[in-house]
């Protein structure tokens, strides 16, 4: 694995309707999987970035928030108006890790608690100004990584 390969993470989505707790709340997510050699955040709210193919064959980014509730298993929210991914039948997407927000913290009343804690975890989102160049750097990745695949 090159040194750039650890800058992306290749998750499969596992599941588009996120888990009971968040539906409940009215959160749309996303289930994902990764393998076990990619990182290992168990118990850890992480702030990234996802990249996925849309509709017509290029790419698209969005911030997220990344709850590892597994060493390989994860809920991924969106975090900016991207709501179009929720419509594409997605099998992977990429993920770029910024940087551990907290620990999963166990709640009196979650119902209650948890969309203020990921209102106040979003205002640790990256910056909004670098998404599009992180999304450039991103093509350029998946672009060598199809090259040396040939």
């Amino acid at each position: 694995m090159s040194k750039q390969n650890l800058m992306y993470v290749r998750a499969e989505v596992s599941g588009r309707n996120g888990t009971d707790l968040m539906r409940q709340i009215a959160i749309p997510t996303f289930l994902l999987k990764i393998s076990a050699s990619s990182v290992n955040l168990k118990g850890k709210v992480v702030a990234g970035h996802v990249f996925w193919h849309n509709g017509n064959s290029s790419w698209d980014a969005s911030r997220c928030l990344l709850c590892f509730k597994e060493e390989t298993e994860l809920e991924m929210m969106i975090c900016d108006e991207r709501t179009s991914i929720f419509k594409q039948d997605l099998r992977e997407v990429f993920i770029s890790l910024s940087h551990v927000v907290r620990s999963i913290l166990n709640f009196d009343n979650v119902k209650a608690q948890l969309p203020q804690q990921l209102k106040n975890d979003a205002s640790n989102l990256p910056l909004k100004e670098n998404l599009q160049c992180n999304l450039k750097n991103f093509v350029a990745f998946a672009a060598e990584e199809t090259k040396m695949a040939v």
